[in-house]
């Protein structure tokens, strides 16, 4: 189990995460996440615990991007499956630097 696959494995285990995709560039990791429909946490807190237990679990990653934004998703699922059919990650560089600018500007409100 490659590392991104062993982030998506840990964030589904958080109480409120129903599914998850990751991906790490160097020593940073964006995660998506769907949330579970019944669950009465908050979505906030949700993303926070997500990005605690990879920073905390995975000593390599210094910075964990956690989004529950169903687009984001959809565009780090596209990447995700490009890089593992064997595509060079460099052909993502221009998707992957709109993915991380939302999601800090997602991070930051």
């Amino acid at each position: 189990m490659d590392l991104a696959e062993q982030i998506a494995d840990a964030a589904t285990k958080v109480e409120g995460v129903d599914n998850a995709v990751a991906i790490v560039i160097s020593n940073l990791a964006m995660v998506g996440i769907t949330l579970e429909r019944d669950t009465a946490r908050n979505e906030v807190e949700i993303k926070r615990e997500v990005a605690k237990i990879v920073e905390e679990r995975q000593p390599r990653i210094v910075s964990a991007y956690v989004s529950a934004n169903p687009d984001i998703i959809r565009q780090l699922q596209e990447i995700s499956s490009g890089i593992q059919r064997g595509e060079p990650i460099s052909t993502f560089f221009d998707q992957i630097s709109e993915v991380l600018r939302r999601m800090r500007a997602e991070t930051n409100t």
